[in-house]
This record gives C-alpha cells, sequence and structure tokens, in this order.
C-alpha cells in the first residue's frame, strides 16, 4: 500500500484567498514549534501527522488527544515532541467547552514543548481557538495548516498501487468527463468512487454520477464520530435538501462560502445567521 506525501497550505486569519501562500510540503514546517493541521473528512490529515511523527529526528509521541489528556502521565511526556490527533473526536465526544483550555494547562505542565494538533477544519474554531494555545507556543506563535488536495500524480499512484486499477489515467479521465474530478482529491472520497464504481462500472449519465456522489459523500465514514452520533443519527436526505439549498443560495448571491462566525465573515463569505 501507498502513502504519498502531502502538501499544506498556509492559512491566514480571513476568509479571503492570499494568493503568495503556496503550497509547500509538511515536511517544511519540522522547525516550527507549533502548528495545526486542518482538513475535511477524510482528507489524510491522520495519516500526514503520523508519517510526521515517525519521520522526526526528534524524541516524538503520536498520540490522540484523549490519550493526551487522561491516559499518559506528565513524566512520561515531558521533553517530547507531541503529535495530538482527533481534537475533533473529543470535541463531538462531549459538551465540554473547555477541552482546548485541558490541551493548554497540559502543555503548560510540560513546559511548553513543540507539538502539532489535527483537528477537522470545521471542528477548529479559527482564531479564538489560535489565540487558546499562543501562550503555550514557545515563541508565543501557532501555524495554522491547510492540507492539500491530493495531485494527479498522487491520484493515480494511488489508483494503480492500493486499488489496482491497471490504467488510472483512464480512471481520471472518466471522473473528469462526469464532474466528479474533486472527489479523487481526498483520500477518503476516492476509496468511495471506487468502490461505487466497482472499478469501472460507472453509472450511465452524469446525473446518476452526482447522484451517486452525493449519497456516498453524506456517510459519516470516521466510526468514531458515527458511535458518538448513535442516538441522534441526521436523515441523510435531510442533510442533502440543506446543502442544496445552500449551495443554490451561494450560487444564485455569487458567494464563494459562507462564514460560521460573524468575526469570520467578508462580502464573499457571508455569515449564517
Amino acid at each position: 500500500m501507498v502513502v504519498v506525501d502531502r502538501m499544506v497550505v498556509k492559512d491566514s486569519d480571513t476568509s479571503d484567498i492570499d494568493t503568495s501562500n503556496q503550497h509547500q510540503p509538511l515536511s517544511d514546517y519540522r522547525e516550527n514549534v507549533a502548528w495545526i493541521l486542518l482538513g475535511e473528512p477524510g482528507a489524510g490529515k491522520s495519516t500526514s501527522l503520523m508519517q510526521e511523527a515517525n519521520s522526526s529526528s526528534e524524541n516524538t509521541e503520536f498520540l490522540s488527544i484523549a490519550e493526551f489528556l487522561f491516559d499518559f502521565s506528565d513524566d512520561e511526556l515531558k521533553g517530547k515532541t507531541l503529535f495530538l490527533d482527533g481534537l475533533d473526536e473529543i470535541r463531538a465526544s462531549t459538551n465540554d467547552g473547555t477541552v482546548l483550555l485541558k490541551v493548554k494547562n497540559k502543555l503548560r505542565r510540560l513546559g511548553s514543548p513543540k507539538f502539532r494538533i489535527a483537528c477537522r477544519a470545521a471542528d477548529w474554531l479559527g482564531s479564538s481557538d489560535s489565540d487558546d494555545l499562543k501562550s503555550v507556543s514557545q515563541n508565543n506563535e501557532i501555524t495554522r495548516l491547510l492540507i492539500s488536495p491530493l495531485s494527479n500524480h498522487n491520484i493515480e499512484s494511488i489508483l494503480k498501487e492500493n486499488y489496482n486499477i491497471v490504467e488510472p489515467n483512464n480512471f481520471i479521465r472518466k471522473a473528469e468527463r462526469f464532474g466528479v474530478y474533486h472527489l479523487l482529491e481526498n483520500p477518503q472520497t476516492l476509496e468511495m468512487l471506487v468502490k461505487a464504481v466497482s472499478g469501472d462500472r460507472w453509472p450511465e449519465s452524469r446525473i446518476d454520477t452526482f447522484q451517486l456522489a452525493c449519497e456516498k459523500l453524506v456517510d459519516e465514514n470516521n466510526k468514531r464520530h458515527r458511535d458518538l452520533n448513535r442516538f441522534s443519527t441526521k436523515n441523510k436526505q435531510a442533510l442533502l435538501d440543506a446543502a442544496g439549498q445552500l449551495f443554490s443560495v451561494m450560487m444564485l448571491a455569487g458567494k464563494d462560502g459562507i462564514a460560521l462566525d460573524q468575526s469570520a465573515s467578508t462580502t464573499r463569505f457571508p455569515y449564517l445567521n
């Protein structure tokens, strides 16, 4: 099984696009004392975080946020560079709004070591979360990194090596023709699409392919998240209808997205109030 090296782009505090930010290897940030890796579900955050932990020449520890808070003593972690995964999972598991403060307090007790945190973008509360952690960063700075989509070369390698697609270029061209190429840019949705078309049995029309893609996208593929929401499962059709309404409004209004907090809103990203 091939695991590709991922690129990232440095995030800013606004919703405006900063064209000066370039895609760089995640390894370029090994000297940074603290960074946050953000991305969509299935984008490869955990895998990339683990790769970095294993590739580092420092004394590292890769563990979940829950393990960091509850399973490891301070003595076990002192002097290590910490790779902390799944902030979104522990936030989803509790209504306690102090999770990040608990992380901050433990980092302070450890003497403010170098640390890296992975989290779903939707569960990271922007500048307020960054501000909470800056005081335990060695230089009072936190770098936010967005995991980049898989490159075409990445996609070809994964299709060939992991899913035995003999002619990956043909698969990619079909995805482009049916308008679902973007699903190939995320490792999780790439896998979903490969399984959905059973290798090379594509739906007959573009609209059927879109329907298939949407039905796959609305599924929660993280078992931990599914476990946490087992008794409050959302109706899939209701989610699809809501997503359709939001996207319709965005398209008709000529907007690029929606801000979930008023402080992050711009003319291109209006606040959802």
